[in-house]
């Protein structure tokens, strides 16, 4: 790891997966493993955005989750991906076979309070 996970790169992170869970087309968790995966292949985080965006042309991504991503990876956290995505995993995780509303969910503190309490959780 290049630094300790605090509270932005937490923040970051739900911020991708509620554009993944939420936005025009629902994201499926396969697709952070491809996202790590031309990571590694190519090293190189222009290759990644490239993929994204093609996967956006390919209706696996949509563009607001594209865009969110791509914006994240533009504003500091690309030399963290692979945390960044591997967070993103734990928040899918987290709300496997759950329905969770998260419309109304904004900060990563709101998600945890909101899954504590149960609220929107079965």
């Amino acid at each position: 790891m290049s630094g300790s996970i605090g509270g932005d790169l937490l923040q970051a992170a739900f911020q991708v997966f509620k554009s993944f869970k939420t936005g025009g087309k629902k994201v499926e968790q396969a697709q952070l493993a491809n996202i790590v995966g031309v990571y590694e292949q190519y090293g190189s985080v222009d290759m990644v955005k490239l993929y994204v965006i093609r996967q956006v042309g390919r209706g696996k991504i949509s563009r607001e989750a594209a865009k969110t991503l791509i914006e994240k990876l533009e504003r500091g956290y690309s030399d963290r991906l692979i945390e960044l995505i591997g967070l993103v995993r734990w928040f899918y995780d987290a709300v496997k076979d759950r329905k969770i509303d998260l419309t109304q969910v904004n900060t990563y503190e709101e998600f945890v309070s909101k899954f504590v309490k149960g609220s929107g959780v079965p």
